[in-house]
């Protein structure tokens, strides 16, 4: 027997540059791990998040506790300092981390101190090359109260944040579907789940924008140059009837759900990156991008700019939007899309690339839970409509996506296949479905991070394994979170939307199978042709219901995937 395992079959494509970034990134241990392998949950106890048991990732990411850095009266104040556009009034602190607070100085200033106050915790920096960072070792709970003012100051000046809440903090990146805001949702979407007048005066969200539509032309897209700072001074807002209609739609039924799910008890902060229309080459540090080969520099324009087309400009949503905001703390990260330059072409390695990416990015943010969760959204069904533009075939990508679980760990798929099926919508790769889709996103963080249900509850069947018979005409795919066990939305056996494929990157010559659920977490396929690669919802056009049927007991559907032979 030919037993393949899912995170080894993707983790070979790249083995180096895996075990590289992993072990500078992730510990040092130079292996990527599912929950499932460790063998642990982590769980939570009522709305407050505090954590039972630890996974081994988080054992292993935990630092000594250290006390904050006070320099005595010897060490001079800084005359002027700079304090990161990162910070602002009505901000969040992220619940449980240390607070760091960071910004610069004249070099004149260098062997200075600047200090930071937060409640009733106080700790200094030392200027150095010009730039400082106060670490403040407090692990706070959440904390709604208005009139708490984070304090930056020395002994001549002094900066103050006003009425800064203490959450849970998440950002929220991608493409236009991150875009797509509460205006487009209001006027789109033919039955709102929410309207403007759901909005409250009082509400705990808060919530930070930054789009590839703001600043255009600042810096030059395509370069190495990267910002310290933020370039978008929009602010952290909160949610009113003169700001929300142009804040992400998806962004904001995440926050507004889980205000709802912790009784408001929990300040929920939303900062938002988006970039329409761009890949993920476009979210790529120059350190990941030159690794991976996720671009090329174009000597024409003097830019670096994407493999299959030169018209996008690569690297600048990382090192001009997101940069600044690396030492942000946060409880997750929630993703959705950065296929737009080839889905195609891109994937056989969307899967390696964004786990290398979201690993990157847990060594830059927390201190204390450095392998935040990341949280995708699940492509939707996409339809030909005549006389629009709007088509893009992803089936192939949302496949690749349905892996991601099976190599990063501590990730989760917000299926969706279910929620969208407008075929006569002419945008509909913009899915007007976003309090649905939010829901999902949702459902995920309350079993991650607040306990309120199980993870095998929130989400529905993902591949995690399978196994070709030695005449390879059999395989057997085992899946975990399907509930009681696996069934269709009819309640019988025989699986719709699986098929067989001929080579390891052509979906197009497609040959039927018959697939079947054996047993509560394994269906079995056989074809009359030898396998080289099974998909399942790998077709744009699919969705549940009608194309593919496989779900778990309380019906919500099943991943797409495509799993093959190297």
């Amino acid at each position: 027997m030919k037993k393949k395992i899912l995170r080894m079959a993707l983790m070979l494509l790249s083995c180096c540059l895996l075990l590289s970034f992993v072990a500078c990134n992730n510990g040092g241990n130079g292996e990527v791990t599912t929950d499932a392998q460790n063998g642990t949950q982590t769980e939570a106890n009522g709305t407050d998040g505090a954590t039972e048991a630890k996974t081994d990732a988080e054992t292993e990411n935990e630092i000594e506790e250290e006390t904050d850095l006070i320099l005595g009266d010897d060490v001079e104040y800084a005359a002027d300092f700079t304090v990161s556009g990162v910070f602002g009034d009505n901000m969040i602190i992220q619940r449980g981390e240390y607070i760091r607070v960071w910004g610069w100085a004249e070099e004149s200033e260098n062997g200075k101190k600047v200090s930071a106050s937060f409640l009733n915790y106080k700790a200094d920096a030392l200027i150095e090359d010009g730039a400082w960072e106060v670490v403040i070792h407090a692990k706070l709970e959440a904390n709604k109260n208005l009139g708490n003012s984070l304090k930056v100051f020395t002994d001549s000046k002094e900066i103050a944040f006003s009425d800064v809440l203490v959450g849970d903090v998440y950002m929220v990146i991608g493409q236009s579907n991150v875009q797509y805001n509460i205006n487009g949702y209001l006027g789109a979407e033919p039955d709102l789940r929410w309207n403007l007048d759901q909005l409250d005066p009082n509400t705990v969200i808060r919530m930070n924008y930054n789009s590839n539509t703001d600043s255009e032309g600042y810096p030059q897209r395509g370069t190495t140059d990267v910002c310290l700072d933020v370039i978008i001074k929009n602010g952290w807002v909160i949610p009113d009837e003169n700001n929300v209609l142009r804040l992400s739609a998806i962004g904001y039924f995440i926050a507004y759900q889980l205000a709802e799910l912790t009784n408001n008890e929990i300040p929920i902060g939303i900062s938002q990156f988006s970039a329409s229309g761009r890949p993920l080459s476009v979210f790529m540090p120059n350190e990941l991008a030159d690794q991976l080969g996720s671009d090329h520099f174009d000597e024409s324009q003097g830019i670096y700019i994407g493999n299959v087309h030169s018209h996008v400009e690569t690297r600048y949503m990382y090192n001009q939007y997101i940069m600044p905001y690396e030492r942000m703390p946060i409880a997750g990260l929630v993703w959705y899309q950065g296929e737009a330059e080839s889905p195609a072409a891109l994937s056989t390695v969307f899967a390696e690339r964004f786990s290398i990416l979201m690993n990157y990015m847990r060594g830059t943010h927390n201190l204390v839970n450095k392998e935040f969760p990341v949280f995708l959204v699940e492509l939707p069904s996409v339809y030909r409509v005549a006389g629009s533009d709007a088509y893009l075939d992803t089936g192939r990508i949302r496949a690749a996506q349905g892996l991601i679980p099976t190599v990063l760990s501590n990730s989760y798929l917000a299926v969706g296949s279910d929620i969208w099926n407008d075929e006569q919508n002419d945008n509909n790769i913009h899915p007007y479905k976003k309090y649905e889709q939010a829901e999902r996103v949702t459902a995920l963080i309350d079993a991650v991070i607040y306990g309120g249900q199980t993870v095998d509850k929130a989400s529905g069947p993902i591949i995690e394994s399978y196994e070709i018979s030695e005449d390879n005409k059999t395989i057997v795919l085992k899946f975990k979170n399907y509930g009681e066990g696996l069934t269709t939305f009819d309640g019988g056996t025989n699986v719709t939307g699986m098929f067989q494929v001929n080579r390891k990157n052509n979906l197009e010559k497609r040959y039927p199978v018959v697939a079947t659920i054996t047993a509560p977490d394994t269906v079995t396929v056989t074809c009359e042709r030898e396998f080289s690669g099974v998909a399942y919802h790998a077709i744009s056009e699919m969705f549940y219901g009608t194309d593919i049927n496989l779900c778990d007991s309380d019906g919500t559907p099943a991943s797409a995937f495509w799993i093959y032979e190297k």
